[in-house]
């Protein structure tokens, strides 16, 4: 039912910008958030609205004779397909410093998905952000980015987009020199500590995972020190 509703969706505000900030001590304008896209797998999909409102007529039609998934775009059949989840890790170093600079810090691949009759539906990425900057942090400062690439172009979705989150911290905070933390900074990413996020996207969705190339970008727009990212994994739950 998932997949007609999105397949039928109407965009909702459809000549909506892309929204774009410049920061003060640079030139370089950052996308914080897409206008709308088509994927790969030709479903449209914004940040803000997802695939649009339902459309129940179209829904309906498309519904009349549909016998599933499958039928449709080729996924395996037998078993619970609907629970399909695989993971996958970067290509190349497990620890990557990111820097104040241009607009691109990192850039990070990803090892291929091996599974070929997979395809995706919400894609997850856990990243543990390490704070090396010797003074509290607000993540909100950082921005992660997810691509994909395959015969049919490129998707990019902005998973965590800058200055939108805000890190809840220990009330036990320390300074770097082992006193307590202001109360202000309570509420930061400690320095010296490290916290796992975790983000969500359905920009993805419909597209086959192992026709795709894909990789990770983080911006560090805040902070002129750098900010640690690691263990990062890219886990796909099946339409």
């Amino acid at each position: 039912m998932g997949f007609i509703l999105a397949k039928t969706a109407k965009k909702v505000d459809k000549d909506i910008a892309e929204i774009t900030f410049t920061p003060k001590t640079t030139s370089t304008t950052i996308g914080l958030q897409s206008a709308w896209m088509t994927n790969t797998a030709g479903f449209n999909f914004h940040p803000r609205y997802g695939f649009g409102m339902v459309d129940a007529a179209a829904a309906v039609k498309m519904s009349k004779g549909f016998a599933s998934i499958s039928t449709i775009i080729g996924r395996r059949k037998g078993g619970d397909i609907d629970s399909t989840k695989l993971t996958t890790t970067p290509a190349g170093a497990a620890t990557s410093a990111i820097n104040w600079g241009n607009t691109y810090i990192l850039t990070q691949s990803f090892n291929a998905f091996t599974d070929a009759t997979a395809y995706t539906g919400t894609m997850q990425m856990d990243v543990t952000i390490t704070n090396n900057t010797g003074a509290p942090l607000n993540i909100g400062q950082l921005q992660l980015e997810l691509f994909s690439k395959d015969a049919n172009g490129e998707v990019k979705s902005i998973l965590l987009p800058a200055f939108t989150s805000f890190y809840q911290g220990s009330a036990s905070a320390k300074n770097p020199d082992g006193t307590s933390a202001d109360q202000a900074d309570i509420n930061l990413l400690a320095a010296g500590g490290t916290q796992t996020l975790r983000v969500f996207t359905n920009a993805f969705y419909g597209q086959k995972l192992s026709a795709s190339t894909w990789s990770f970008k983080a911006l560090n727009v805040g902070s002129t020190k750098a900010i640690s990212v690691s263990n990062v994994s890219l886990t796909s739950y099946g339409m």
